[in-house]
């Protein structure tokens, strides 16, 4: 067996063995699977210490499976993100509010999952948005952004439940989206306006008048046709339609309505206006 490894089960094995030796063994490891690739002896050892009690413990082991792409340890980093996994684990938090400076265990699977780029659980830590915890949903938002999973997120607008929806939701508005991406995420979105329930076409419309381009918008007054809808859903399609319109040359903010047949006019200088067709046809000066 490699020494390290063999270190690691003797202190795995031993109630007296200090944290700071544990640890040492542990980045000697991932220093080695950085330079060399992985160990494959060593992932199961790694992912019992999954379970320890010392949060350093555990972030250096989910790091280090992660570095190895350890693919059998998926379903022991998945737990990590359960809200009950601290608990459950007797993992020591010790402080009763959150502190942005400790290690926790979702942030520990959320690390490692990236690291290993694991995109089949993008689903699994998407459900993170949902958290009432502030820090656990900034830590997903920036784990879902470093694997490019804006569109996928927003595709599971379909079937979420209202806290996934509004931190979906919160999660397409951050500014920190880079451009080349956004025409994924505007097409994912107009797919929940054609599959979704009113409360997911809501959500989608609303990320869509944060940043869509203008051609959301014959998807976004198509959906007020659509079955299933309410007062509600027609307030935020129109003022989605109204906040991509105000982003065209030449229009401001609020110069925008949309006429009971569904017309859209946008006053853009004194002279003039650009409209919408009752045929649909694109926006022309009249």
């Amino acid at each position: 067996m490699d020494d390290d490894v063999e270190a690691l089960v003797r202190l795995r094995e031993d109630p007296a063995a200090g944290m700071q030796e544990t640890i040492d063994a542990i980045h000697r490891l991932r220093d080695r699977c950085i330079e060399a690739g992985a160990l494959p002896e060593a992932v199961p050892v790694l992912r019992s210490f999954l379970r320890d009690a010392d949060m350093d413990v555990v972030a250096w082991a989910a790091q280090t499976l992660g570095h190895m792409g350890a693919r059998e340890a998926v379903p022991d980093l998945l737990d990590l993100l359960r809200p009950e996994a601290p608990q459950e684990r007797r993992i020591a938090i010790p402080l009763v509010f959150e502190d942005w400076g400790l290690d926790y265990p979702d942030e520990a699977g959320m690390y490692a999952l990236r690291l290993m780029k694991a995109t089949d659980t993008i689903p699994d830590i998407a459900a993170c948005l949902a958290s009432k915890s502030a820090r656990t949903r900034q830590t997903a938002g920036h784990t879902l952004r470093d694997m490019h999973a804006e569109a996928e997120v927003a595709r599971l607008l379909v079937r979420a439940t209202p806290d996934l929806r509004a931190g979906i939701v919160e999660f397409l508005e951050w500014k920190y989206i880079p451009a080349a991406r956004l025409p994924a995420i505007e097409a994912a979105l107009v797919s929940v306006l054609a599959e979704g329930d009113a409360d997911g076409r809501r959500a989608a419309a609303e990320a869509l008048g944060a940043f869509a381009s203008v051609a959301a918008v014959m998807p976004l007054l198509e959906s007020l046709d659509a079955p299933g809808g309410s007062d509600a859903l027609d307030a935020v399609v129109r003022a989605a339609i109204a906040a991509i319109q105000s982003r065209r040359p030449g229009a401001a903010p609020g110069q925008v309505s949309v006429s009971e047949s569904g017309q859209l006019a946008v006053t853009d200088d004194p002279a003039g206006r650009v409209s919408l067709d009752e045929d649909g046809s694109e926006p022309r000066r009249r």
